[in-house]
């Protein structure tokens, strides 16, 4: 099996990713709350309101990084020891 590539700074290692499922390489960013998204069911029915996070992939990047908490520990314990 081929080994996945490591983005340094990637979704996948941010505080605010939340993955789908455990093997999944999508999830949700939780930095903001949820958009709400508004679905019309035509002119006699009432509209529907939901709420949802953006779905990114893992291996996404943003400039609001956050590093999680198990690899900002891990970091601190690096940076100790050397």
């Amino acid at each position: 099996m081929k080994e996945k590539t490591r983005i340094p700074n990637a979704c996948d290692s941010c505080h605010y990713y939340r993955r789908a499922t455990e093997n999944a390489d999508f999830g949700n960013c939780c930095i903001n709350p949820p958009q709400v998204i508004v679905k019309s069911d035509g002119a006699d029915k009432a509209d529907r309101a939901s709420s949802i996070w953006p779905t990114v992939n893992a291996s996404d990047w943003c400039g609001q990084y956050k590093a999680a908490v198990a690899e900002a520990v891990n970091s601190n314990i690096a940076d100790a020891t050397s």
